[in-house]
């Protein structure tokens, strides 16, 4: 399991950097892990007592349980991935993003506090729909982006997804741990390898998916963008003119300055990219979250109709 996971984690976390179908040992390495995982297993399959019980893992409402954890991971990426990828995109350094990361430290631990006061077992779901809104809320707020966005601009979406990442947490666990409870003690080591697995696996799977998916978009606007700027259009003349007069005080020669600025406006082009592919990143997202709480209100309104019909059931006369 442990050469499994590893491996899986190395093709997740060098994938996008190394590219998935460039570098062949990416392959060798996925192949070792799905090989690993399935020796693992075919081994616990065939104890009599097993460490990890994946006939219980694999039954209806664990693999419920899990996919909703690896959802709420993906889309908690949102911050991870999204916002500060974003942020490294428009040059913005690590002490510019402090404040940034007091709002989100002191909105999570607030959450918390009070989820704490409120978490019941029966509150679960409404508590992660609360979370799925507010997911869904920070990253529509998020579209709106430009490349002259600020980590001030930020305060409002990223105190929101701190708050869900706050309501996520506790209540999953909670969940969980009742059903391997319910089960017996033995069941806690399983319940334990699931949660962890999800949210490690999880996170870096999320890094994965969406990076890929950025640098895809991100051809794309820019390929688009790049359709637009020739040199017969007066207004990209003259804005090639204003960034090379820039460099007015060092270069002379109206050639180089007017080299120097295509230089500029082709950086500035990549930049525009960039910042439009995150943009449909959050909008991504943003439909996740509502598929999943669309999805979560469906699973409540079945389980109401099934009460409802148990309770309306008549009674058989003894």
């Amino acid at each position: 399991m442990t050469v499994g996971f590893g491996c899986i984690a190395i093709v997740l976390g060098m994938g996008r950097t190394l590219w998935w179908l460039e570098t062949p040992w990416i392959g060798v390495v996925l192949a070792l892990g799905i090989g690993s995982m399935a020796l693992f297993c075919i081994v616990e399959l065939h104890r009599t007592n097993p460490i990890i019980d994946l006939r219980w893992l694999t039954g209806r409402d664990m693999l419920i349980f899990a996919g909703a954890l690896v959802a709420f991971r993906l889309l908690l990426s949102e911050q991870s991935v999204g916002v500060f990828g974003l942020f490294t995109v428009l040059n913005m350094q690590n002490d510019q993003l402090i404040p940034l990361f007091a709002v989100i430290g002191i909105v999570t631990f607030a959450a918390t506090a009070v989820l704490s006061m409120i978490i019941k077992p029966q509150r679960v779901e409404i508590i992660h729909l609360t979370a799925l809104i507010l997911i869904a809320i920070g990253s529509w707020l998020d579209t709106h982006s430009t490349t002259l966005s600020r980590p001030e601009q930020f305060y409002v979406s990223q105190a929101l997804i701190g708050a869900a990442s706050g309501l996520f947490l506790p209540p999953a666990m909670l969940n969980g741990f009742m059903k391997a409870l319910a089960r017996g003690p033995q069941y806690i080591l399983s319940f334990l390898a699931v949660f962890l697995t999800t949210q490690s696996l999880g996170g870096l799977l999320g890094s994965a998916i969406f990076s890929t998916f950025v640098a895809l978009r991100e051809q794309f606007h820019s390929n688009v963008l790049a359709q637009g700027i020739t040199l017969l259009d007066p207004v990209v003349v003259q804005r090639i003119q204003a960034y090379g007069g820039a460099y007015g005080r060092v270069l002379t020669d109206p050639t180089q300055r007017n080299t120097q600025g295509l230089t500029l406006l082709t950086q500035s082009l990549t930049q525009q990219s960039w910042v439009l592919a995150y943009n449909d990143l959050f909008l991504l997202i943003f439909y996740g979250a509502i598929a999943a709480a669309a999805a979560l209100l469906l699973h409540l309104g079945l389980r109401v109709l099934g009460s409802a019909r148990v309770s309306t059931a008549p009674v058989p006369a003894t």
